[in-house]
């Protein structure tokens, strides 16, 4: 009974001790550090619906697409690695966003 006591005691004292370290304190209130359970689903959601909408874009399009804004390509690069100009990109990145924002219901949240 004692060493379950003291298990018991000691796993309190770790989860307070973690939950501590996890705490963010602004002006004296306390504020959650991580997103709730809701906006986390929410955002795993939004996610799945993303990753969706971009395999269903045009093959050139979506390469474009991911070449710059997933991989962080300049569009003058993603033009060079694709063979195509500099112009040919700016209409498939801005064809893509487009698509993207009809399919997602050009919400942001």
């Amino acid at each position: 009974m004692l060493d379950r006591l003291r298990s018991e005691r000691r796993s309190v004292a770790r989860d307070a001790s973690w939950l501590q370290s996890r705490r963010v304190e602004v002006g004296g209130e306390g504020i959650a550090d991580e997103p709730s359970p809701e906006q986390a689903v929410y955002a795993r959601q939004r996610l799945s619906l993303t990753a969706q909408a971009i395999a269903e874009l045009p093959p050139k399009t979506r390469r474009a697409f991911e070449l710059h804004k997933l991989q962080g390509l300049t569009q003058e690069e993603t033009a060079q690695t694709l063979g195509v100009s500099r112009k040919t990109v700016e209409k498939q990145i801005s064809t893509a966003l487009q698509r993207l924002l009809s399919k997602l219901g050009g919400a942001a949240t």
